[in-house]
């Protein structure tokens, strides 16, 4: 990617409710979020690709109020499909194949890994084939767009609560609070980890296979003689 024989793109998204807040937000550029009360279900997604070699960020958001079925008309899961794709045509026309003949865009779990496994090589190669396993058996055959980006979403949250498990057991800080640090990050990811299963499995009901009738031909009866 250095020498400009490819173009080395990381992809990530995220999710952020539209509760009040007195920090920076994400908002849709042209115009200023809205924000409600402390119950407010308005979500706001961000999906991000950045050049590994020049640092370049592109990103796109996609606005979920929680009025967005009824105004639109298209449930979340076909909402989220749309966006990714608009997204991936994005990225499309930053680099356009008659300029870039290969863009790579990378998406898996090597730095959660290597803070898992504390930079033992033994480590490094256990924890990747659990992870890769388990992200197989996720997906499933024919896993859409949408199921890849939960299924990781899944697996990135079992590997940072496998390190943060492995950093309280074998490397304990020796301050109360580092301690009590390390344990609200373990029980943020395993709820970010719970979240994302729990979403994977509503898509997947949302997406339902296709139902195949037949009907058979109706048998010939006989009719009495005569």
């Amino acid at each position: 990617a250095a020498a400009g024989d490819l173009v080395l793109l990381s992809q990530d998204e995220a999710r952020f409710p539209m509760v009040p807040t007195l920090a920076a937000t994400l908002g849709v550029k042209g115009h200023r979020p809205t924000v409600g009360t402390r119950d407010c279900k308005d979500l706001l997604y961000a999906l991000a690709v950045m050049n590994l070699v020049t640092a370049a960020v592109h990103a796109n958001t996609l606005e979920s109020p929680k009025t967005a079925k009824k105004a639109t008309g298209l449930s979340k899961t076909r909402r989220m499909q749309e966006a990714f794709a608009s997204h991936l045509r994005h990225v499309g026309r930053v680099y356009p194949a008659r300029k870039y003949k290969r863009v790579v865009l990378v998406i898996d779990t090597r730095q959660l890994i290597r803070a898992a496994a504390g930079a033992d090589p033994v480590w490094v190669a256990g924890i990747t084939e659990k992870a890769d396993a388990l992200r197989r058996e996720l997906l499933g055959p024919n896993p859409s767009a949408l199921d890849d980006l939960l299924a990781r979403r899944v697996v990135n949250g079992w590997v940072a609560v496998h390190a943060l498990e492995l950093e309280l057991a074998v490397r304990p800080p020796s301050d109360r609070r580092s301690r009590d640090y390390i344990d609200r990050a373990l029980t943020r990811a395993q709820k970010r980890m719970t979240d994302a299963a729990r979403e994977l499995t509503r898509v997947r009901r949302l997406v339902l296979p296709p139902v195949l009738t037949r009907v058979a031909a109706p048998a010939p009866v006989a009719l009495p003689a005569g």
